[in-house]
């Protein structure tokens, strides 16, 4: 596996190399170049230092099964394709524990933060107790918590629970849109896609 990566570095190396040199041989501007540069640069890190992103959804699924946060350490900790898989992981960890001791941990507080790992536990389980803890730094955590149950359980009484009256609309609408959702898609109403 090293030595694929290896292998691969240094092809990616020569083309960078050569996408350079074509650059300014064809009088691109500069900041072309530079661009180009910095792309293959970081598809070069990605390649050696981070996973590939089946190796991070294997950590990942291990960490869930075996409920055990220290696997996520072991997840890509950087954006790769827009996406941040160790926060994933930890997040995914979080709903598989369900116990709102977890959010007091230092690595849960570092990549998914107290009040956030509150509301996912609300959202999981349905406990508003959750969403009714003060946190002083986050004046909107509990609209946003409230928010957030009503729409993983389609439950529009936690949408009337919020207090930003445009926030609680939106998320009365989303539930009523959740549940034609859900009516037509058991009636079999749904409109079929085309392959």
């Amino acid at each position: 596996m090293k030595s694929q990566r290896v292998i691969y570095s240094l092809l990616v190396a020569a083309g960078l190399l050569a996408a350079v040199v074509g650059g300014l041989c064809l009088k691109y501007s500069p900041a072309g170049v530079m661009m180009s540069a910095v792309l293959a640069y970081d598809a070069i890190y990605v390649k050696l230092f981070e996973n590939t992103p089946e190796e991070d959804a294997a950590y990942t699924a291990r960490a869930v099964s075996e409920k055990d946060l220290s696997l996520c350490r072991k997840v890509s900790a950087r954006y790769v394709r827009a996406e941040f898989p160790r926060q994933t992981c930890y997040r995914e960890v979080v709903r598989a524990v369900s116990d709102p001791a977890i959010c007091r941990d230092a690595e849960i507080m570092e990549y998914v933060g107290e009040d956030l790992c509150y509301a996912l536990l609300a959202a999981f389980t349905g406990d508003r107790t959750l969403c009714e803890r003060d946190f002083e730094d986050n004046a909107g955590f509990r609209d946003n918590c409230y928010y957030d149950m009503a729409l993983a359980r389609n439950e529009p009484a936690f949408c009337r629970k919020v207090s930003e009256p445009h926030q609680r609309e939106y998320c009365l609408e989303q539930c009523a849109a959740i549940k034609k959702y859900e009516e037509k898609r058991v009636s079999g109403q749904l409109p079929v896609l085309p392959d």
